[in-house]
């Protein structure tokens, strides 16, 4: 009996960008913030899902996955305080 190889297609989202880029990235930018700020990952998630950030991260992989942990936080933290959210 010959094992035939399973190939499993990335599901990509309508703009083309595998998911779970998106997704990796996402909580990259989480435990990003959580270095920075020595907050637990629960309560940086919780904060940026109350501000409407995830979206915005989803929504700005393209330009915010191409800088440096810094500048990333920075917009991150940006976004949220405009938002009424401080960490």
């Amino acid at each position: 009996m010959t094992r035939k190889a399973i190939i499993r297609k990335e599901p990509f989202s309508s703009d083309g960008t595998p998911t779970n880029k998106k997704q990796y990235f996402l909580i990259w930018c989480i435990e990003a913030l959580k270095r920075h700020k020595n907050i637990s990952g629960s309560i940086i998630y919780n904060k940026l899902a109350g501000c409407g950030c995830l979206q915005f991260i989803m929504e700005c992989y393209d330009a915010l996955h191409t800088q440096g942990e810094e500048v990333i936080v920075d917009d991150i933290e940006l976004f949220c305080r405009r938002r009424g959210v401080v960490f």
